[in-house]
């Protein structure tokens, strides 16, 4: 069985990733804490020049520049 250590120090092994992999695929909900309420509008990271990857109007790619 491997051990990997991630880029915090914290190890894991193969029998971890196998436990994380079959939650992930459960059909069960989420049941951690959740960070803060969903909000409606723009992404919490978008700035003032931040504008959609897709033009809405023609579903065409926006180009940068």
């Amino acid at each position: 069985m491997e051990e990997y250590t991630d880029v915090r120090g914290a190890r894991f092994t193969d029998d971890d990733i196998e436990h994380w992999a079959a939650e992930a695929e459960s059909e069960k909900p989420y049941e951690g804490a959740h960070l803060g309420p969903s909000v409606a509008g723009r992404p919490i990271s978008a700035n003032a020049h931040s504008r959609p990857a897709v033009d809405p109007r023609t579903r065409a790619p926006q180009c940068e520049g």
